[in-house]
């Protein structure tokens, strides 16, 4: 599940794919992206840039989420920048279990479209860990140090080319 945590429709389709998990056989793996390299690699121009795509989306969103019965707000200064929060999501997946990066992009996703929250402050991101059962300070700070780290930065756009090919023009 290739996803970015600026995307309201991954957002709802991480929370959708959640609750049909127990009628299914099939793994879920998480591929943190940049949702903005894909649209830009894909010369697909984003919804915000795009008047009347926009309105669609922020209609057929908030339908969705209603539905969904998840809290769903655009956040003020929508789209944010995300890859912070991206190569934190990056970080975790490679040295925590599944659970866990799945675990921390569900409250991410929830920060961002519930509450509205800005993810590229580290307090809010380094607080977003700490919410995670089982995880140390040590881990959490080891996660925060990674996030600039030279191997994060390659993997994530590794991962965000990688999707590109596989046919990816949005995320989910």
């Amino acid at each position: 599940y290739c996803y970015d945590v600026v995307s309201p429709y991954a957002y709802l389709g991480l929370h959708s794919l959640q609750k049909v998990r127990p009628t299914w056989k099939h793994e879920l793996i998480l591929r943190p992206v940049l949702l903005g390299g894909i649209l830009k690699e894909s010369g697909n121009p984003p919804p915000p840039t795009v008047p009347n795509k926009f309105r669609f989306v922020q209609t057929d969103v908030a339908r969705r989420a209603k539905g969904l019965d998840l809290p769903f707000q655009f956040p003020a200064s929508f789209p944010p920048r995300t890859v912070t929060p991206m190569r934190l999501l990056t970080t975790v997946g490679n040295s925590a279990e599944a659970k866990q990066l799945e675990a921390l992009t569900g409250i991410l996703f929830h920060k961002m479209f519930a509450d509205g929250v800005d993810l590229n402050d580290l307090d809010v991101l380094r607080d977003a860990c700490r919410e995670l059962e089982g995880v140390s300070e040590t881990e959490v700070s080891h996660w925060m140090d990674s996030i600039d780290a030279p191997h994060t930065k390659e993997q994530l756009v590794v991962s965000t080319g990688d999707a590109v090919k596989r046919g990816a023009f949005g995320a989910p």
